[in-house]
């Protein structure tokens, strides 16, 4: 294709001296604030946000609905026509999720089958705007990428101490004679968010005779320390503080989580950087991270 002057690529399209109405490449358009691709995107990572990307190109109008095939999907995002199950991820011993799940594990999407039969379509229903990432997501990116956060929030005047009061939350009325919370005991930035047990809220932390342990432990224990300097002191509580690691083999650890809501949070919201200060405390030992 031509290029201009500056080395880019012509803005004229020869569709329109053959007489054609309209530019193909020109019709239809999808708003993705800049906000979601700075922060969200990495995130969620290139893939999901990329198929996110790909479904709000699908609602038409103001529609919140899409209605393209997995195989559609997955053959713009990987250009390959055998890819449907990168999209949808893969069971079995592998246990891989795919970008489909990290998105309904997000809440951005939410999916029910179509008319049935042996080429099932699914009902997409899209989140087409992006909120602001809560303080726990934030905690999962970059320490460079949070800084970058904060002066974002800077530039349209919210301060850190008023974007956590933002999203402090009430704790769940407890099972039994137990008082009800007061809004005193409302969730301060330290203390453990609504979901996760009582019992494992207020478990002790591991032991500390890392002599006594097997390798693995240990670099968790280490990598456990480091998370707790840079993670929010009730993100930490409530997550990295009640897993423990289970096994290592062939260069994956496996971690197990104290409840079903902390399994869903350490996999899908601190698995990359649990994997990056895992490889560091290892040495390069550990490849990959599994939660069970």
């Amino acid at each position: 294709m031509a290029a201009t002057d500056n080395g880019l690529l012509a803005r004229e399209s020869p569709w329109r001296e053959m007489g054609a109405e309209r530019d193909p490449a020109r019709t239809g358009f999808t708003v993705v604030h800049n906000y979601a691709h700075y922060f969200w995107r990495p995130y969620l990572g290139n893939a999901a946000f990329s198929l996110w990307e790909l479904l709000v190109s699908f609602c038409y109008g103001n529609k919140d609905t899409a209605f393209p095939s997995l195989s559609h999907l997955a053959r713009m995002l990987t250009n390959s026509d055998q890819s449907r199950g990168r999209v949808k991820g893969r069971k079995g011993q592998a246990n891989r999720p795919g970008p489909l799940a990290r998105l309904r594990a997000e809440h951005l999407i939410a999916t029910g089958p179509g008319d049935p039969g042996p080429r099932t379509r699914y009902v997409f229903r899209v989140a087409r705007e992006l909120p602001l990432l809560r303080p726990e997501q934030v905690a999962t990116l970059s320490l460079a990428l949070q800084r970058d956060h904060q002066r974002w929030l800077e530039r349209y005047g919210i301060s850190a101490a008023d974007y956590q009061r933002a999203y402090q939350l009430t704790l769940p009325t407890p099972e039994g004679d137990a008082p009800a919370p007061t809004p005193a005991t409302a969730l301060a930035p330290d203390d453990s968010p609504p979901g996760v047990p009582a019992s494992a809220a207020g478990a002790p932390a591991l032991p500390n005779k890392t002599d006594e342990l097997p390798l693995h432990k240990q670099w968790w224990l280490n990598t456990q320390e480091e998370l707790k300097a840079q993670l929010l002191p009730g993100v930490y509580r409530a997550t990295v503080e009640q897993t423990h690691a289970d096994s290592f083999e062939d260069g994956v650890l496996t971690l197990r989580c104290r409840a079903p809501l902390v399994l869903e949070l350490m996999q899908y919201r601190l698995r990359n950087v649990v994997l990056r200060e895992l490889t560091y405390s290892s040495r390069g030992a550990i490849r990959d991270v599994r939660f069970v």
